[in-house]
């Protein structure tokens, strides 16, 4: 029986069922049986004409594709069959079950939509046939819904199609493993290359679609016009309308291949340009030539010419564009349509026209709306079009679907053939819409044989009653059916419109689209999908059916209204409505160009809101900084990525915008006037120049003022010369041409029409962020992280994982300069460069992620009342890595500590044990920590507990009083106690009792009700008048429970004021117990009128007192600063107008130092007091040990003490003796140590007498004066040196004076550190008085005496000093010469009196020949003017009334210039007065003669450098002049905060207006001066400047004549020298250093390098040889870089890191050697220079980097050289070529020498290379004839041939070259070993180059006692030359030779000699001295 049957005629959805999944494996999935239910409801929706499956309907789990049924269709039913039955039964011969899907996107997506509908529809099993998808990674990435929908896939390679889909060997690979039975090509990639077929065909898989042949004839538009012509298809005239049949159209006349042959088909094409010419001539330019590819195609390989020059023009843009594709010309069809005839073929010659399509609505040739039937054309024109086609179709044998095209003109009704597309296409629904026809489904039914006229679709459009009959159908002579439906579709393409339909690539969010009963569409993406780079840009195919083409349009318009498409893609939706609702495609008068038109006119644009269009420019702006910013990693910080500005123009409006990153993703927007008529500078500057005269015309671009800037004139595109200019002021105005045509850009200040939004983060998330250096809140984070976990374990997690990641980063930072660390990342992080963005960033917010790590280690508090156990040991740990968080020890001891249950029951039961004695419980160190715990126990249930805890707490409290008596009550049910006490350190004659009362009541609230009662008690305690001695009682009341507030307490104080006053009370004290937390104190003392005393919060009653805060608040208003010890109070003073405790002390200050309040200027002083009484000791002896513990903690602490500008530490001791009459005292003892007078940590120690009834001290007693003097000395308020202190500190430096106590500091440490390694009888030890400054004070001759001057009375910026030391060098003293900038007198900067101070000091430092230390900051030269003038001048205006005009010049009245001493101005007369010419002055120091004086130091500091040892200490900076000084002194020390500087970093900043420098130390930091050699040293602070000026003095002698500075060594000189170099690369220091295992060359501990970042393949140091200083010259062996910085200011300069090889002198290492050369000259040291050179680099760079100069530099250095210069190759090293050239001993042959170890080498070339030049391959063949017995063997035989017998010879020979060959490899060896015998020790000792071999191991000792020889030697021949003029060297030494009985070559022998014959040497100098003189004057007499 047969039932209607309805189906839908196009794609629909597919169910994903249980158990069924559509996203398969890849490997085939099973089999599984649909479920006929499920189906069954879709069935039923395709009955109803206006049923819609939506997928609201439809249970969909793995796809969001669907489609609605188009319309019903009545058809008969055939039984349920098979595949197999169907194929069988229709007429066909292949049965298709699997198919591979070459495809991907719409196409893959339709056909396995389409062909599962039919097999479903025909077999009731949608799988019937299988389908295999082939899926690339980004189609797996994009979420690509046909990989859903396949049976199974195969992951092809990604990228261009060339690779995958298009790629014919993987897609027939694919085809043969998967074992399908077909392949669907689609539309696009391989679905046109006749190469697939073809090879299908031959592995017996068929292709559906055309065959190859008749593909390769159609793919080409040539061939297919030749064959539409053939067919009397009409065609537009072309290049083969011409060279046929009577000249006609070319006929294809097919050859057996079923191709058209080459001779036809050349003819219709243009093969170069001048066939096109000749082919356009003949169409006619009239309607203009279209130049096309024949394998051109969407819109490539196309061009439009009207003219022949453009012609060739565009023939050569066509060739390019399609390489090898074949020509032709074609005449343009204009105003035409496109379109279409679908047509099918079968395989039994059958042809069926399935209608067509309108096409035309294109851009650039690519479709953008199609529509069937195409009304357009009359119904009997395109029926011939469709006859035509079908003619068309059979002529060439076409099988399946294709398309064959027209060009139709309406207006003249004429069509031509245009091309048949031998491939389904994507427009193919509008067919079935229209047909009713399956299109997938025909052609899967052709390619399995079966006839068109079998198939129930075609049938049925041919009303054929029975769909599946099978009678014959003739497609030429019958007309299918009238079609009654009009369907327009619209492509969804990612496309940006506003840019020409431009592609676009992205994500997709989602697809918002709700099908109708009149519109459906198919996506090829789903939900979180996307469009890839190499995909199609359609993404859906919208389709609109109505009863005609109006109700179609109308449709459309209304889905693609209410279509969404979210992501970040552009898509064209809003555009298309736009399209459908013109005028034109409404009366469908459009041809092919109208779309191109309308676009090129921009007549179509989509407008978008405002603010939305600005919050997206501004998103984007935001973005591309931070990419901009991050895009190339250079050294320094990372500016303005995590917090910057942005704005954006839009429609005249300017929206600026504060963008904040809280995470890498997300990004904070907080929103916050010019007028064209006004010119106004962005520089500061001067005026130079006007380019253009007034009222002058003013082009846009061109210049019209010049500016001089920072030294550079430049002009300023569209004030008088000399004007001082700044950014921003206004420098001319125009007169606009045109006013109208200016926009005024206006400031949005209104609010932006975007709704803010709530960004929630994951807690865990926020603390990753918050410590990678976002914005975020740290305190919020912190809790809200802690909140979010509910375990300890969780907890503990986070906390240790957030301090690991901190100190992982500041590790990496910490004590390194940050250009250094950056570089090290760069390098170790060469591929992912974002890592280290990510480090450097999260260190640029060091002091947000401080504040977070504090705010969770303040959380430990709270940590066991809030997970109930101990803070773990895995957060201690954390905490103990982190450096600089020492203060947190304290805060983990606390949390460390035993849980409150467990301490309050402890200390219960010691109050319950009956032995317990109250009074020593009072006084024991354990209870610290229970004092407060006693306070918890007032309330116990046992009446004893609480009477004990109250005495015990109240003795603890008043311990450091004498307590006469103390009774402990219940009064009126609260607990009382009353207690006198007294001032211990009193006599007792002298003592005042004082009366204390402590009550508690039962709660807080109650004590304003309760407060009177208790003051009632305390005065019935009370005796006579208790205020006769005034206010010197105490009131304490403890509440149990509640809580109050401050406001309630201090109204019932002051309510019971009088009370109070008659009771003599002092201070009232309330204490609220709070459980388990320390319970809260609020003390309200009388002298502040009972007011509550915020310093005093939560302090026990005495602690005002014994931490003296009254002397504070005499001279500070105070502000206290939470301190993390219990006993420990920090206050931030602001001036009105002993070593675990010191140590503690420090760690809070640290703390502290975060706190806003507390500044760089701002001075630390520490206050102890030791409440323990001492015993056994008296003050003097207390004062003594303070002075040693002061000294120790200076040298131990010195770098903290400075770091935190700790300026007075003062100790109280409390000392334990009696009164005059006997009885016990407490004798108070006070200890300062202060800078206050200028001396740095100066001690004094005081007894103090206190006030017996205040307690407070009256008289300070200094201990050791002899005039037993007392004062009153208060905190002073910052006098005149504590002032310049904060001023140096807020530049970064030390006051000069200061640094006399570092020096004495550092000299202290360096006694340490020598006598460290010293031991036994004779170890010498530290000698009295270290230390001694005389300052070079300028007397009335202006000559400089040592003198001494009160500290801070300087009126000069330049300070001097000669500084006596005591060092280990020189046990009885050395004198240095200090000179200072002083920072505090006009900034440093140098003035004539300044260069006068500086030029006397260094010049006697010259004349005395002692060592020259410069300690450099200051600002330059000293800028100034004549104050005295400012106000006595005035202006000459051009125009009085408008001054803005400019001026002529500045005079004076003739009173005021009489008034004026003479000469002060140099003036002329004018009418005003007196016309000013120059400005003179009278004063010294405000211009060009502090430059003057400048050059006079500068000169000074050269001859200084050449005459005496210098060397400069730079910190804080050193501008100008300042850095030339330091320079000129070469040796250089450098403050890592201490930048030398030309020009400020913000002067740089506004001359290349915008911010390119951040800091001075991009200028002039260690970063840029220790890389390029100006600094020899980078040292962290102050203290360690210091401690290295001092340990380079010790290498340098103490006079210039003097003899090199030895010590005495622990180290031995006879040691043999364990670390030895090694044949591949190794670090140089290790021979000079060793290492802990190995001994080096030097003495343990004595090597010090400087100028490390310089020259790196040079190592140069100091170090120690037995004690004698010697430098050190040592080769890099291994591969280092040298670091080319980018400029910050130059965008397109990069860094550069250029490799040097080891062994290698380059430019810079040859002048490092140079420069260390003259140093050690200059300082009196021997060297050793440890060879190891290869030779030069001679590279095109080096060479061009003077390489030359610099290496000839060495030379010249070693020439001038006067002390020793030892040459050592040491084991394994080299000297070659150019590099032995420049340190061979005969260069100053007096000086060098030159040694070796036996196991170096020297020559001119390395062997190897000497084998290539005199060793070649023809020397190593004769070795090898003459050596080898079977070659010699040969060389006989070969001898003994006939020669006639050339066979056997030939054997011979190969023979010969076969042993050659082999032997080749050894004997190479042996040449290179022959070549190096010649390089070795004992060649070079018998050539007399070296002195003599020196094994390594024997090196230390040897060289120990040459040097020590050469030092006395050169001392004697020093004395004999000076004794007699006439002696040189030479013959001094024959002079002492003669007179040594040792062995001359002995070295130590000789020295033996020399110590012991030391006086008879003096005397025979001494007789030849006096016989020099005698010679001299009988010389003279006989001149007379």
């Amino acid at each position: 029986m047969i039932a209607p049957r309805g189906y839908a005629a196009a794609a629909t959805a597919l169910l994903a069922l249980s158990g069924v999944s559509s996203f398969a494996p890849q490997t085939a999935a099973p089999k599984v049986a649909p479920k006929k239910g499920v189906f069954g409801t879709i069935k039923s929706a395709f009955l109803q004409s206006n049923d819609v499956v939506s997928p609201a309907t439809i249970a969909r789990t793995d796809t969001s594709l669907w489609a609605a049924t188009l319309e019903p269709t009545a058809t008969s039913s055939a039984p349920t069959q098979t595949v197999e039955d169907y194929v069988k039964a229709r007429g066909g011969n292949r049965v298709i079950r699997k198919v591979l899907i070459a495809n991907n996107g719409m196409a893959a997506t339709k056909s396995i939509l389409s062909m599962r509908q039919w097999a479903y529809m025909e077999f009731g099993d949608e799988r019937a046939v299988q389908f295999v998808a082939m899926a690339t990674p980004e189609d797996l990435k994009a979420n690509a819904e046909f990989i859903r929908l396949a049976d199974s896939f195969v992951e092809v390679p990604g990228g261009k199609n060339l690779n995958n889909y298009a790629n014919v060997d993987v897609i027939t690979k694919i085809a043969t493993e998967q074992g399908v039975d077909a392949v669907w090509p689609g539309w696009g990639h391989a679905s046109e290359n006749p190469k697939l077929p073809n090879t299908l065909n031959d592995l017996g898989i068929k292709f559906i679609g055309p065959t190859g042949p008749v593909m390769s004839v159609l793919g080409d538009k040539i061939a297919a016009n030749i064959l539409a012509q053939t067919a009397k298809v009409p065609s537009i005239p072309w290049s083969g309308s011409y060279g046929g049949p009577d000249d006609g159209p070319l006929q294809a006349n097919l050859n057996a291949e079923g191709t058209i042959p080459d001779d036809i088909f050349e003819k219709g094409t243009a093969r170069t340009v001048e066939e096109a010419v000749e082919a356009a001539s003949r169409i006619g330019y009239e309607n203009g030539i279209m130049i096309k590819a024949s394998e051109g195609g969407g819109g490539k390989g196309i061009r439009f010419v009207d003219n022949e020059d453009d012609l060739r023009n565009a023939y050569i843009q066509v060739s390019n564009e399609v390489v090898g594709s074949p020509i032709f010309i074609m005449q343009l069809c204009k105003n035409a349509r496109h379109i279409e005839v679908q047509i099918v073929g079968d395989q039994h010659g059958n042809a069926v026209a399935l209608n067509g399509r309108d096409c035309s609505t294109q851009r650039r040739f690519q479709k953008i709306f199609e529509e069937g039937p195409p009304s357009i054309v009359p119904k009997e024109t395109f029926h011939e079009m469709e006859l035509a086609a079908q003619r068309l179709t059979q002529n060439i044998g076409y099988q399946g679907a294709g398309t064959v095209e027209y060009l139709y003109n309406a207006d003249t009704n004429e069509y031509y053939f245009l091309e048949l597309n031998p491939r389904l296409q994507v427009e193919h629904p509008v067919t079935e819409g229209i047909t009713g026809t399956n299109l997938p489904a025909t052609q899967l039914q052709v390619a399995m044989g079966i006839p068109l006229y079998n198939i129930p679709e075609v049938r049925m459009l041919y009303g054929r009653p029975d769909a599946y009959g099978t009678d014959p159908i003739d497609f030429l002579e019958e007309r299918y059916r009238d079609l009654d439906t009009h369907v327009i579709a619209a492509r969804i393409t990612a496309e940006n419109p506003d840019e020409g339909f431009k592609p676009t690539a992205g994500s997709i969010e989602r697809i918002k689209f709700q099908s109708t009963p009149n519109v459906w569409g198919y996506f090829s993406v789903g939900a979180n999908g996307g469009i890839h780079e190499f995909a199609d840009s359609q993404f859906g195919h919208l389709f609109a059916k109505g009863p005609n083409r109006e109700a179609a349009r109308k449709a459309l318009v209304l889905a693609l209204t209410q279509m969404e498409v979210r992501g970040d893609i552009r898509n064209s939706v809003e555009y298309l409505v736009k399209l459908l609702e013109t005028e034109a495609f409404k009366e469908n008068t459009i041809d092919t160009s109208w779309l191109d038109g309308i676009i090129k006119e921009k007549e179509i644009t989509v407008e978008l809101p405002a603010h939305e269009v600005v919050m997206s420019a501004a998103v984007f702006k935001a973005f591309e900084h931070v990419k901009t910013v991050t895009e190339e990693v250079s050294t320094g910080d990372i500016s303005g990525i995590n917090s910057f500005d942005i704005e954006v123009a839009y429609m005249d409006t300017k929206y600026p915008f504060h963008v904040e990153r809280i995470s890498p993703e997300v990004f904070k927007f907080s929103p916050p006037s010019s007028t064209p008529s006004e010119l106004r500078t962005d520089v500061t500057g001067k005026v130079v120049r006007y380019l253009q005269d007034n009222g002058a015309p003013v082009e846009a671009g061109e210049p019209y003022i010049e500016v001089e800037a920072m030294k550079m004139i430049m002009p300023i595109k569209a004030s008088d010369p000399g004007s001082v200019i700044s950014a921003g002021d206004l420098l001319a105005s125009l007169e606009l041409k045109d006013p109208s045509k200016v926009k005024k850009i206006e400031t949005f200040d209104g609010a932006l029409d975007i709704a803010d939004s709530a960004i929630e983060m994951d807690p865990a998330k926020s603390v990753t962020n918050v410590l990678a250096g976002f914005s975020l809140d740290p305190e919020s984070v912190a809790q809200k992280a802690l909140d979010s976990v509910s375990d300890s374990a969780d907890a503990s997690d986070l906390i240790v994982n957030a301090l690991n990641e901190f100190y992982r980063v500041e590790s990496q930072f910490d004590g390194q300069i940050a250009d250094d660390v950056v570089r090290a990342l760069t390098k170790a992080n060469a591929e992912s460069l974002d890592v280290v963005i990510a480090e450097n960033q999260a260190h640029g917010q060091l002091s947000l992620r401080s504040q977070f790590v504090l705010a969770l280690i303040r959380q430990l508090d709270t940590f066991q009342d809030r997970f109930g156990v101990a803070v773990p040991d895995s957060i201690i740990e954390a905490l103990d890595n982190l450096s600089g968080l020492n203060g947190k020890g304290e805060k983990v001891r606390m949390a460390k500590v035993p849980s409150f249950d467990v301490r309050r029951a402890d200390l219960r039961a010691r109050l319950v044990d009956p032995d317990t004695d109250f009074a020593e419980l009072s006084r024991d160190s354990t209870l610290s920590a229970g004092v407060d715990l006693l306070t918890n126990m007032l309330d116990d249930k046992d009446e004893k507990v609480r009477a004990a805890a109250m005495e015990v707490y109240t003795r603890r409290v008043y311990r450091t009083y004498d307590v006469p008596s103390l009774s402990v009550e219940d009064i009126d049910g609260r607990l009382s106690c009353s207690f006198e006490f007294q001032f211990s350190d009193v006599p007792t004659a002298d003592r005042v009792t004082r009366n204390g009362f402590f009550s508690t009541i039962s709660d807080a609230s109650k004590f304003a009700s309760e407060l009177p009662d208790v003051l009632n008690a305390m005065g019935s305690k009370l005796s006579g008048d208790a205020a006769a001695n005034g206010p010197i009682n105490v009131l304490q009341v403890g509440a149990l429970s509640g809580d109050v507030s401050i406001e309630d307490l201090q109204a019932a104080v002051d309510a019971n004021k009088d009370k109070l006053n008659m009771l003599g009370i002092r201070t009232i004290t309330v204490l609220v117990t709070q459980g388990a937390k320390d319970p809260a104190y609020y003390s309200f003392p009388q002298c502040e009128g009972f007011k509550e005393d915020p310093l005093r919060r939560g302090m026990r009653p005495t602690f005002h007192h014994l931490l003296e805060l009254g002397r504070l608040e005499d001279n500070f208003a105070l502000e206290r600063v939470p301190a993390v010890g219990r006993n420990v109070q920090i206050y931030v003073g602001a001036e009105k107008t002993t070593r675990r405790n010191a140590a503690q002390g420090l760690d809070e200050l640290e703390r502290v130092q975060s706190n806003s309040k507390v500044t760089v200027q701002s001075s630390s002083r520490i206050y102890l007091h030791s409440l323990p009484e001492v015993e056994g000791s008296t003050p003097e002896e207390i004062a003594d040990e303070f002075n040693s513990v002061i000294d120790k903690l200076k040298a131990r602490l010195a770098q903290r003490l400075l770091k935190l500008r700790v300026d007075e530490i003062e100790a109280k001791v409390r000392v334990k003796s009696v009164d005059a009459d006997g009885n016990p005292m407490v004798v108070p003892v006070r200890l300062v140590a202060s800078s206050m007078e200028g001396e740095w940590l100066k001690t004094t120690a005081y007894i103090e007498r206190p006030d017996p009834v205040t307690g407070v001290t009256r008289e300070f007693c200094i201990i050791g004066s002899k005039d037993a003097v007392c004062l009153l000395d208060p905190y002073d308020g910052a006098n005149v040196i504590q002032t310049k202190r904060s001023i140096a500190r807020r530049v970064g430096s030390t006051y000069a004076y200061d640094f006399l106590g570092l020096l004495e500091v550092g000299l202290i440490q360096e006694w340490d550190t020598y006598l460290s390694g010293l031991s036994g009888p004779d170890a010498p030890s530290t000698p009295a008085n270290l230390f001694e400054a005389q300052e070079l004070l300028e007397g009335e001759d202006g000559e400089l005496y040592r003198g001494k001057r009160e500290i801070g009375t300087n009126k000069v910026g330049m300070v001097a000093w000669v500084v006596k030391m005591k060092t280990p060098e020189y046990p009885e003293g050395r004198e240095v010469v200090f000179i200072a900038n002083d920072v505090t007198v006009q900034s440093g900067s140098f003035g004539v009196p300044e260069d006068e101070v500086f030029f006397k000091a260094s010049k006697y430092a010259r004349e005395n020949k002692l060592p020259r230390v410069y300690i450099a900051c200051n600002s330059g030269a000293r800028i100034g003017l004549v104050d005295d003038l400012k106000p006595k001048f005035n202006i000459k205006f051009v125009d009085e009334a408008s001054p803005s005009k400019g001026f002529e010049y500045l005079y004076l009245t003739d009173d005021v210039y009489k008034s004026l001493p003479e000469g002060s101005v140099n003036v002329e007369k004018v009418p005003e007065g007196w016309a000013i010419k120059d400005i003179i002055g009278t004063s010294e120091g405000i211009g060009v003669e502090n430059l003057q004086g400048s050059g006079k130091i500068a000169g000074e500091t050269s001859r200084a450098y050449d005459e005496i040892f210098t060397l400069s200490y730079v910190t804080g900076r050193s501008v100008g002049i300042g850095a030339y000084l330091v320079r000129l002194g070469q040796r250089v020390i450098q403050m890592k905060q201490g930048p030398m500087l030309l020009t400020g970093y913000g002067a740089l900043n506004k001359l290349l207006g915008r911010e390119v420098y951040t800091s001075q130390d991009q200028l002039g930091g260690p970063q840029v001066m220790n890389p390029n050699g100006v600094s020899h040293e980078v040292v962290d602070d102050d203290q360690q400047g210091v401690q290295s000026i001092i340990q380079w003095l010790s290498f340098v002698p103490k006079t210039t004549d003097a003899l090199p500075a030895a010590r005495e060594s622990a180290d031995p000189v006879n040691r043999p020298v364990e670390w030895k170099p090694t044949p591949t690369p190794y670090d140089p220091r290790l021979m000079l250093s060793g290492t802990e295992d190995a001994a080096g060359f030097f003495d343990k501990g004595s090597f010090k390098e400087y100028l490390e970042g310089w020259g790196k393949s040079v190592v140069i140091g100091r170090g120690r040889l037995g004690g004698i200083p010697m430098g050190a010259i040592s080769v890099e062996t291994r591969l280092v870089e040298r670091i080319v910085p980018a400029d910050p200011a130059d965008p397109n300069s990069r860094e550069a890191i250029l490799p040097q090889a080891g062994q290698v002198l380059f430019p810079d290492s040859s002048y490092k050697t140079a420069q260390a050369l003259r140093d050690f000259n200059n300082e009196g040291l021997p060297v050793m220079i440890f060879a190891n050179w290869r030779g030069f680099s001679g590279g095109s760079r080096d060479m061009s980097g003077e390489i030359l100069k610099f290496g000839s530099m060495i030379v010249d250095a070693l020439r001038e050289y006067d002390h020793p210069i030892y040459i050592y190759f040491p084991p394994f090293g080299e000297l070659r070529g150019g590099s032995w050239v420049v340190v061979d001993p005969t260069i100053n042959e007096e000086k060098m020498t030159m040694f070796s170890d036996p196991e170096a080498r020297g020559g001119i070339l390395e062997p190897a290379g000497i084998v290539e030049i005199k060793f070649r391959l023809a020397d190593q063949l004769k070795a090898m004839h003459r050596i080898d017995p079977q070659l010699q063997l040969l060389d006989a035989e070969l001898e003994a041939t006939d020669d006639t017998d050339v066979s056997a010879q030939e054997a011979i020979k190969e023979q010969i070259a076969a042993r050659e060959e082999l032997l080749k490899p050894v004997y190479l060896q042996a040449a290179t070993e022959f070549a190096d015998l010649h390089d070795k020790t004992g060649r070079m000792k018998a050539k007399g180059v070296i002195k003599e071999a020196v094994p390594w191991a024997d090196s230390r000792k040897y060289f120990f006692y040459l040097a020590k020889r050469r030092i006395a030697q050169d001392n004697y021949v020093a004395q004999l030359k000076a004794a007699d003029p006439s002696l040189d060297s030479a013959a001094s030494l024959e002079i002492l030779k003669g007179m040594c009985s040792a062995d001359w070559e002995d070295n130590e022998a000789v020295l033996e000699y020399y110590s012991a014959n030391d006086g008879a040497i003096s005397s025979k100098i001494a007789e030849m001295k006096t016989a020099s003189i005698k010679a001299q004057i009988e010389a003279l007499q006989s001149q007379l």
